[in-house]
């Protein structure tokens, strides 16, 4: 993917009201940085929730929007299984860059094997070990990896309420949807996020 849009969604007018126009906005994403000579591309994103409504513009009817300008917004995964954070550049506002390499793999991260828990941990699918991993945005690293049950190939990969749900194929071509709970290790402990921005490693 080279591009990032922001897509509102139009509120349902009242009885006999008009509906004024819905803004969106858009952000190209920096090709710099990725490996030409593998054909690197992205190929999953995932967006936190945290830095959703933060950005405001006045002259938007729409409000408030997503602003990536924080460290830990946005997530993308590439055909060469790097996960990369990135953020809006400094000097162009309708641009993201990469801010950091958050892991490495030998397969990639296919398209919707990414998301965001509790505005705080991206976990990632990885279709061709059968497993997913989660990683803590605030500071980029591991915070754990679980193997998914061997009957199919999980292919997609999102988040529900207290949940998390994996789309997967078996064998025999018949799709199945796997629930499973958050696991406690991505339960927000609010002691260790003040320990982290005390550091100067949070947002």
């Amino acid at each position: 993917g080279r591009m990032l849009h922001e897509c509102r969604l139009s509120p349902v007018a009242a009885p006999g009201g008009v509906q004024g126009p819905m803004s969106s906005r858009s952000w190209a994403i920096s090709q710099d940085w990725l490996r030409l000579t593998q054909q690197e591309t992205v190929q999953s994103i995932a967006v936190n929730d945290g830095c959703i409504g933060q950005r405001v513009n006045t002259s938007d009817a729409a409000g408030p929007g997503f602003d990536p300008r924080g460290s830990g917004c946005l997530i993308v995964g590439t055909s060469s299984g790097r996960l990369v954070q990135l953020r809006e550049a400094l000097t162009n506002s309708s641009m993201v860059v990469p801010e950091r390499v958050m892991h490495q793999r030998a397969h990639p991260s296919a398209r919707g094997a990414l998301t965001f828990i509790n505005n705080r941990y991206v976990v990632a699918l990885w279709s061709n070990f059968g497993s997913i991993t989660a990683f803590d945005a605030m500071r980029g690293s591991v915070v754990k990896e679980w193997q998914l049950p061997e009957h199919a190939k999980w292919l997609m990969l999102t988040r529900g309420g207290s949940s998390l749900f994996v789309l997967g194929v078996r064998q025999s071509g018949a799709v199945e949807l796997y629930r499973f709970p958050t696991p406690p290790e991505l339960v927000l402990d609010t002691t260790a996020i003040a320990d982290v921005v005390a550091d100067g490693a949070g947002w």
